[in-house]
């Protein structure tokens, strides 16, 4: 099988969610630049076309690639590969620590698929990097699956789940209360109350003392995790993050995905 311009069906549809763009099963122009850039970020030949090279590479890929997958936080939100993470076999990994990120992005509707885009190398040079989920005010992108290592906070990347928040560390009080962020986190306090309820983690904030002794599970934020372990310098998501509200947020929806 052979996708390229002009191509239609179900097999484009499914490329299409591979790459984490919108799938009408038209191979047009849009997907095949976005082909061309997730060959580029593979180190394939960048022609546009999905050839046997292409699906080879697709295929190996230890992770599933259909629109939602079962069985992890925020199953209904599309996943768009992150190139960099590591790979755990099933059941292998616990998670102990549920991590606050920001983007250190503009706050816009579509800075998670953005984000989430760049992670998986369909904008530009995919970084060294990469987190569990991007968050924005009206949608979520799933980037590694929660089975696996996302590469967010060294120290805390084997036992981590992470989820990056559209905005910056540095916004202030006042840019956590706006219109943007106030959706922005309930959206994030949805994700976390399910990871929460699924992982069987509490919710309360740990401090650096904690997350560094690695007993005692919790949420804590990348600033954390930097000071726990001194691998990084990430001061995210700031000390204006309002950890008591968010953390409320977040126990109302852990008791409503634990409910049977």
């Amino acid at each position: 099988m052979t996708l390229r311009i002009g191509s239609r069906g179900p097999d484009v549809a499914a490329w299409q969610v591979a790459l984490g763009i919108t799938a009408n099963g038209v191979f047009g122009s849009a997907t095949e630049k976005a082909t061309m850039r997730w060959q580029s970020a593979r180190g394939l030949s960048s022609d546009g076309v999905v050839g046997q090279a292409t699906m080879a590479a697709a295929h190996s890929l230890p992770i599933p690639r259909p629109t939602t997958l079962p069985g992890e936080p925020g199953a209904r939100w599309p996943l768009v590969q992150a190139v960099t993470y590591r790979w755990r076999a099933e059941g292998e990994r616990h998670v102990r620590l549920l991590v606050v990120h920001t983007m250190e992005s503009n706050e816009k509707p579509d800075t998670a698929e953005a984000v989430a885009a760049w992670f998986g190398g369909l904008r530009g040079t995919p970084p060294q990097a990469s987190a569990h989920v991007c968050v924005d005010s009206d949608s979520a992108v799933r980037c590694v699956r929660a089975a696996h290592d996302a590469a967010a906070a060294p120290g805390a990347n084997g036992d981590g789940y992470h989820v990056e928040l559209a905005g910056r560390a540095g916004q202030g009080a006042a840019g956590w209360e706006d219109d943007y962020s106030t959706r922005m986190l309930d959206n994030a306090a949805d994700i976390f109350g399910e990871a929460a309820a699924m992982f069987a983690v509490p919710v309360r904030r740990l401090t650096v003392e904690q997350v560094r002794a690695g007993v005692l599970s919790g949420v804590c934020g990348h600033t954390d995790v930097s000071q726990a372990f001194r691998k990084s310098t990430h001061t995210d998501p700031g000390p204006t993050f309002p950890w008591e509200s968010f953390l409320a947020a977040v126990q109302a929806r852990a008791d409503h995905w634990a409910r049977p």
